[in-house]
């Protein structure tokens, strides 16, 4: 039987050569996770959002931590929690969460089994703890609503990556949609993928985006290791 871990570990990242350090332990999380839905860093805090807790058990909880300026993290603190119990974890899909102009955005992808959702929840973030108010229904629905796929934030607005739809149909695109405070505009197609993929990663910087490997089941499944780079206008 897999087990759950509640450690913490960081590293420092070598400026000049972008080589990691000795990785060194932190602040445990209050609870253990297998595979947490989602974790991310805005304003100097890390949160980690709900997760497969083991044994079937599923969590709807959000924690947040002050980041310290020598890497390690302060006491962990328990946020409202999400509006649903979220099946599975980030590795499984099961949802992103992303920040952006003082608000989390959190897209589930598999309610407790009961199919994709298409709609999205924010709460602000306070900027003086980093503490979460509570969740509320975005408008603008994703459509398809999926899973497997990568979200994140940059200038403004929200980018979902890929991922697979409720009929197993791969996404070969990504999506866009503006943030405003809590609510985001109609989504639209921003581009597309080379191929339909699912559980890639994604990262930004320098005026780019970045959508790395995944795996694709066409016309058999393997692994994809090409990593895509799109400019943001």
């Amino acid at each position: 039987m897999r087990s759950t871990h509640t450690d913490v570990w960081y590293a420092p990242i070598d400026a000049s050569s972008g080589k990691l350090g000795n990785w060194t332990a932190t602040t445990s999380l209050p609870a253990g996770r297998q595979t947490p839905n989602d974790g991310l860093v805005y304003n100097s805090y890390l949160y980690v959002v709900g997760g497969y807790c083991g044994c079937g058990c599923y969590a709807n909880d959000v924690w947040s931590a002050a980041l310290q300026t020598d890497g390690t993290i302060a006491a962990w603190h328990s946020n409202a929690p999400l509006p649903t119990v979220i099946r599975a974890g980030a590795g499984g899909g099961a949802g992103g969460a992303v920040a952006v102009d003082g608000f989390m955005y959190f897209l589930p992808s598999d309610a407790r089994g009961n199919g994709f959702p298409s709609t999205l929840v924010s709460a602000a973030i306070n900027p003086m703890d980093g503490t979460i108010s509570a969740w509320n229904s975005v408008t603008a629905a994703l459509t398809p609503g999926r899973g497997a796929y990568s979200a994140l934030a940059y200038n403004h607005n929200l980018y979902v990556f890929g991922g697979t739809d409720s009929a197993g149909n791969e996404v070969p695109r990504v999506d866009t949609a503006v943030s405003m405070s809590g609510q985001t505009s109609d989504w639209s197609t921003w581009n597309q993928l080379l191929t339909g993929r699912q559980f890639g990663g994604a990262a930004t910087i320098n005026g780019y985006l970045y959508y790395l490997g995944g795996m694709t089941s066409q016309p058999s499944q393997h692994t994809i290791t090409d990593v895509v780079r799109i400019p943001v206008p």
